[in-house]
């Protein structure tokens, strides 16, 4: 075990042994900063192993405003993972630089409404000392009034729209509302494991609606992108078979759906038209629930021939 980083050689070589959380995302320009910086302090090492040179990182020296020491290494840590860390210190800063240049971690760097907030919070606020800065700024966006939440949450929700994955390699699937929910926790628990997946669950079962939208928002955004991206990319690769399509559940959409006051979807058959239509107007209200449909169904075959041929007209309509 490193006595200045806590990492293993082991963990430093496979980054994924120990799951690094990043607190909040950086930006393209960031990311170029922190690089160029350690390239200059590590300008000796550069031909030395990855995992030999970040042993001799002074993180305090790399540190640049706003952030500090800790979030610039937890930064370098969490971008390692994505480009593995057995390879000369030099290659990996090179690759590291290209990356973010070519738009690679664009998905990654569009950043989630309230980690925005957060950002913003931090540049504005030079006055606050830097051990309370994220303790104010999140006790900010939780006082923060939700029309202004929202003006964050939508522009999120149109700089994913844009976003278009390059490269050649398929895009990845889309979370589930509930995904993007665990993914939130593991990032502000700084923990990952299946008691606590079965744990999240629990606690996003019981979400308020409102609460929930936030998630099921974000999902709806991800399976257009994906739907986007895949449709472009099977163009390219006519063999590619597209992958079971994940998002938000029939439940999670009408709310959705409900929540922008669109319609929900027409009814399938000409007897679930009548059925909806009675149940909306309390014909089914004394019945118990398992039997509404039941009863329902003896209804409409008891109806007149030309009532049943309203509803087929209407249904077809």
């Amino acid at each position: 075990m490193s006595e200045t980083s806590g990492y293993s050689p082991r963990q430093m070589c496979h980054p994924e042994r120990k799951k690094i959380f990043e607190p909040i995302p950086w930006t393209v320009k960031d990311i170029c900063t922190l690089i160029t910086r350690m390239k200059q302090i590590l300008c000796k090492l550069d031909n030395k192993s990855c995992v030999f040179a970040l042993k001799k990182v002074d993180w305090e020296q790399v540190s640049f405003s706003p952030y500090s020491a800790k979030d610039c290494e937890t930064k370098f840590r969490y971008i390692l993972q994505k480009i593995g860390a057995v390879k000369t210190m030099s290659v990996v800063l090179s690759e590291i630089e290209s990356k973010a240049i070519n738009g690679e971690f664009n998905d990654h760097l569009i950043l989630a409404p309230r980690n925005m907030f957060i950002k913003d919070f931090i540049e504005r606020r030079k006055d606050i000392s830097p051990l309370k800065l994220f303790p104010e700024a999140a006790q900010a966006w939780k006082k923060l009034a939700q029309t202004e939440k929202d003006k964050y949450i939508n522009y999120y929700i149109e700089t994913k729209k844009k976003f278009i994955k390059r490269g050649d390699e398929p895009p990845p699937l889309p979370k589930t509302p509930f995904e993007l929910f665990y993914d939130d926790r593991c990032q502000k628990k700084g923990k990952q494991n299946l008691e606590f997946k079965k744990l999240s669950r629990k606690k996003y079962l019981s979400l308020k609606p409102t609460k929930k939208l936030k998630y099921i928002k974000t999902a709806a955004v991800e399976l257009y992108t994906y739907e986007v991206e895949a449709a472009k990319y099977r163009q390219n690769h006519p063999n590619w078979t597209v992958p079971i399509i994940r998002g938000p559940s029939k439940k999670e959409t009408e709310m959705y759906l409900l929540h922008l006051g669109m319609p929900l979807r027409p009814p399938s058959t000409s007897f679930f038209l009548f059925y909806y239509e009675k149940k909306a107007e309390g014909l089914f209200s004394k019945v118990s629930a398992p039997m509404k449909k039941f009863v329902a169904a003896k209804t409409f075959r008891n109806l007149p021939d030309d009532e049943k041929m309203d509803y087929k007209r209407k249904f077809k309509k």
